[in-house]
């Protein structure tokens, strides 16, 4: 994920705050949450197509629904940015989903404390050469 923290917009909002999984309780926000969903080698007809891909959740937790949304629109923006060209990538990178909404979650993610924090969510499908 170093190169969603490469982003300006992303690193502005997190700086290097991105966990795989939960967070740790009692983390500083904002933070994106990684969660890998799936993953696959592609196929044609003849075979093999030389990519794997990969599915993807990325949350992003704040403290406020504002903040939460702009660091998912910071995310997506940095995912489609691997798709231009000689972005140097190494992969590309498709939105799935497009809820662009936060919602409150009861509880510190990764905790048992009761207060409210905000997450919104994005579905991502990554392409990448396997050789």
């Amino acid at each position: 994920m170093a190169w969603l923290l490469a982003g300006a917009a992303v690193a502005a909002l997190v700086g290097q705050r991105i966990d795989y999984g939960l967070p740790p309780a009692g983390q500083v926000l904002p933070r994106i949450a990684v969660h890998g969903r799936d993953g696959r080698a592609g196929y044609t007809y003849a075979g093999r197509d030389g990519l794997a891909q990969r599915g993807f959740q990325i949350d992003c937790w704040a403290s406020d629904a504002d903040t939460a949304l702009a660091l998912r629109r910071a995310v997506e923006a940095r995912m489609d940015a691997a798709n231009a060209p000689g972005s140097g990538a190494g992969f590309h990178a498709f939105v799935e989903t497009l809820p662009d909404y936060a919602e409150a979650a009861e509880g510190a993610p990764g905790a048992q404390v009761p207060s409210t924090y905000f997450r919104s969510s994005l579905d991502t499908r990554v392409w990448r050469p396997t050789a």
